[in-house]
């Protein structure tokens, strides 16, 4: 269990498994249950990103920039190593909901049209504190 006995789910990313071509990459970790609510976390760089390019990142679970916003590759928060806050801080305002059964931690690299704006390194965890739900809502 993790904060206040909430559970913490770890997903993780590393270009040498997972590659790192423009689109959208699944982190790999468990699947978290449908209606619950990503309510804070942390993401942890091990490996600092790197790139022939000028490739843009953020991480996703339910829409584009809702867990971090696209800022470029060698912005501080991808290139360099150790902790990094993401949008959900413990508050209602920043908690996302999961209501799609397809709603899983990704990564999202866009390349614009430009030809190897590709990430050739980096790796890191994610760690998410989860209000798991209670049950599914009646109205859906």
């Amino acid at each position: 269990m993790g904060i206040d006995s909430r559970p913490v789910y770890k997903f993780s990313y590393d270009f040498s498994t997972q590659g790192g071509g423009v689109g959208i990459i699944p982190l790999a970790g468990l699947d978290i249950p449908m209606y619950s609510i990503v309510y804070g976390g942390v993401l942890d760089i091990i490996t600092g990103f790197t790139s022939g390019g000028s490739p843009y990142l953020s991480l996703k679970i339910n829409k584009h920039n809702d867990l971090l916003s696209q800022l470029i590759y060698s912005n501080a928060i991808w290139a360099n190593t150790g902790l990094k806050a993401i949008i959900p801080v413990m508050t209602a305002a920043t908690a996302v909901k999961l209501t799609n059964v397809n709603d899983r931690p990704c990564l999202r690299i866009d390349g614009g049209d430009v030809d190897g704006n590709t990430v050739t390194a980096g790796k890191f965890n994610l760690f998410l504190i989860i209000i798991p739900p209670s049950s599914p809502p009646q109205d859906l």
